[in-house]
């Protein structure tokens, strides 16, 4: 019987199979630690080496904090769709949960500051910048709930192995 040139004689047995879900667990993982890792720096180098001791300047940096925070979501989030892929088991859930409750206990405590640092600089906005003020600590306050909202549930969720 002749050969098809299109078509192989061997079987679909011998060739090699990729582990799709193993490739995209290692995608997520990779993805979640350089996410989590930029964001801790900026953060750091934010309240380490740009820190100024007056309320303006914390004011900037808690709402630059929440800005950041945004990573911090998405890195738990892709190492949580990780550990899912590749069936870790519930240690390594409740690990991820663990994260989630302190990452939203830290949002939660980044918000209240925002609020404390709101009252104490209203007072030296005037005109225009007043309203990009208010408008700023809205956007904070909003953030800073949602992480908060959202890291809590998810920690809470993951440690009890859901």
């Amino acid at each position: 019987m002749p050969t098809n040139p299109v078509m192989p004689t061997r079987s679909d047995s011998s060739t090699p199979r990729v582990d799709a879900r193993g490739a995209i667990a290692s995608l997520l993982t990779g993805l979640g630690i350089a996410l989590l890792l930029a964001a801790l720096i900026d953060i750091a180098v934010l309240w380490a080496i740009q820190r100024e001791p007056n309320a303006q300047a914390d004011f900037a940096a808690l709402t630059t904090t929440l800005d950041s925070y945004s990573l911090v979501v998405i890195a738990l989030a892709a190492l949580g769709g990780a550990i899912l892929l590749r069936d870790s088991g519930v240690g390594a859930l409740r690990v991820l949960g663990a994260l989630c409750l302190i990452a939203g206990a830290i949002a939660g405590f980044v918000g209240v500051l925002l609020l404390l640092d709101f009252f104490q600089v209203r007072g030296l906005m005037q005109g225009p910048a007043r309203s990009l003020f208010l408008a700023t600590t809205a956007k904070g306050l909003a953030l800073a709930g949602i992480y908060t909202l959202f890291l809590v549930v998810a920690g809470a969720r993951a440690l009890r192995g859901r």
